[in-house]
């Protein structure tokens, strides 16, 4: 997708959002556990990242 001149950009950007989402993870999980019981933590974090992925990765052809 990002061809050979973009490759290292695009890697970057992927560590980048790999990192931060293990960096906010955690601390916002016990915020959800605190209201809720442990399948909606499980099923919202599932769909933040699902919808996250669906809105960033760029579409093909475009």
């Amino acid at each position: 997708m990002a061809g050979k001149e973009r490759s290292g950009t695009a890697l970057g950007l992927e560590n980048t959002m790999v990192f931060a989402g293990a960096f906010l993870t955690p601390p916002v999980i016990p915020g959800i556990l605190s209201a809720t019981d442990w399948p909606v933590v499980m099923l919202l974090i599932g769909a933040v990242a699902a919808v996250l992925s669906a809105v960033v990765m760029p579409r093909e052809g475009k």
